[in-house]
């Protein structure tokens, strides 16, 4: 790894540091509901729970809750890491941190003593304390062992070939949904049960054991699906025409990858609690990368030959695609009315993060993620887009386009009674598109060779001299 990439990234974590740090902060003191009274603070300061075990109440702490705390503090540990100074990172290091992290674990704890609906406990802490060690070690592993190797393979790959990189995120970010909540079950009565529920009925929901509960068929949810995969398809087939310099190559990676990948992801779910293996979910997942390779192969007719980089054209379709796969995520089921507007918002909605952190559960994390995940294409083509006229990467429209967007959609959602509008998807789409940004000038501006954008005029036509 270079030196100005350690820097960049040293830097990097130094700002998300704090901003994760203010993000904590906003997050455990919600609803701000203080009362700066001595009396309601020392009522509170009796009620604590002083067992690393059970709660105020004298039930024993949900192992929900305890994941929920210790993730909420491992993204500290892990930053802080990258942001301490380079030289100085070591066992004293790993001891500041983890006291630090205890430290503000033990802060917000003491200013929830002030909270009316909030409660204090040491099991808190003690939650809060691991995940910040927990956050250090990752952070000793990725900084000091993966991150110059890894670094060095995402450049020399994106390089050479990167729609092929893009394609392995692709496959990880979407091995990693069908795997949460990470459940994991390896009993054999637990796997019974997952095959006792399998739905083996195409376009259809019918358990492979007649009697027993089965994931519902759902078109819309199935169309959504064929979407987000034909972008898969296009992915695939750009590899396999461009990088491919034998045919096995091609067959692996337009044939043999998608048939197998889909079964096996399906085949993992088993293994999952609360996740239910569907065959629709494989249908839709080949029916979608094939369809996507189909058009990739006639957007292709007449190109020249290899590049390492999609054309204009195949990159539009891409973003057609993505956006109606936007569109049936965030507006299914159709179900709108106007009758809603009798109805006022209600006004936690409008208070960011509020929902998803009220009530501790790794389901709100990833719905919470996932929205975040729809904003970076988005940021990171806008910034491209501008790189192209400008040769600068920087551009506000790669923030203010996705929180458009999230915008336009969380207003719609408005109007239908099974959806609920909330300011925090709108800003997580903002946030997606600062992450896309930041991605594209780490990596971007390495792999596009781009000319400035100079226009020129030839027989009244004003021309772009920019390449790829």
């Amino acid at each position: 790894m270079s030196s100005r990439a350690k820097t960049s990234l040293s830097l990097a974590s130094r700002w998300l540091l704090l901003i994760y740090v203010l993000f904590v902060l906003y997050n455990t003191l919600l609803p701000f509901d203080f009362v700066l009274r001595r009396d309601f603070a020392r009522q509170n300061w009796e009620q604590i729970s002083w067992s690393p075990f059970f709660d105020q109440m004298g039930r024993r702490v949900s192992r929900t809750d305890i994941a929920g705390n210790v993730l909420l503090f491992l993204p500290f540990g892990f930053l802080a890491w990258g942001a301490w100074p380079r030289p100085s990172r070591g066992r004293g290091a790993l001891i500041t941190i983890t006291g630090a992290g205890a430290a503000l674990s033990m802060t917000i704890e003491g200013l929830q003593l002030f909270l009316v609906h909030r409660h204090t406990g040491l099991h808190d802490v003690i939650s809060n304390t691991a995940g910040t060690l927990l956050g250090v070690t990752m952070g000793w592993l990725y900084w000091e062992k993966l991150a110059p190797h890894l670094d060095q393979m995402v450049r020399t790959g994106l390089r050479q070939q990167p729609m092929l990189v893009v394609v392995a995120l692709f496959l990880l970010l979407h091995t990693l949904g069908a795997a949460m909540p990470f459940n994991v079950t390896l009993t054999v009565s637990d796997l019974k049960q997952a095959i006792k529920t399998l739905n083996i009925a195409p376009l259809g929901s019918q358990a492979l054991i007649p009697g027993n509960p089965t994931a519902p068929f759902s078109s819309i949810d199935f169309v959504e699906a064929l979407l987000f995969f034909a972008i898969l398809g296009l992915l695939l087939e750009f590899c396999a025409r461009n990088y491919g310099e034998t045919r096995t190559y091609r067959m692996l990676v337009t044939v043999i990858l998608p048939l197998l990948y889909f079964p096996l992801v399906e085949i993992g779910q088993m293994f999952v609690r609360s996740r239910v293996s569907d065959i629709n979910d494989i249908l839709a997942g080949w029916l979608g990368t094939f369809g996507g390779i189909w058009i990739a192969h006639f957007l292709a007719t007449g190109q020249a030959a290899p590049r390492r980089l999609p054309h204009r054209s195949e990159v539009y379709t891409g973003l057609l695609l993505y956006l109606g796969f936007l569109c049936l995520a965030n507006l299914k089921p159709f179900d709108f009315t106007l009758n809603r507007l009798s109805s006022p918002l209600p006004l936690r909605n409008l208070v960011p993060f509020y929902a998803y952190f009220r009530v501790t559960r790794l389901w709100n994390l990833y719905d919470l993620l996932v929205t975040i995940s729809y904003g970076i294409p988005l940021g990171f083509l806008w910034a491209l887009r501008q790189y192209r006229r400008s040769g600068n990467g920087t551009a506000a429209g790669a923030i203010v386009i996705p929180l458009l967007l999230g915008l336009l959609f969380e207003s719609a959602q408005y109007f239908s009674p099974s959806r609920s509008a909330d300011l925090t998807d709108v800003l997580s789409y903002g946030l997606g598109g600062y992450l896309g940004l930041w991605l594209f000038q780490q990596y971007g501006t390495g792999i596009f060779v781009i000319q400035p954008y100079r226009p020129r005029r030839t027989y009244g036509v004003t021309q772009s001299m920019e390449t790829e």
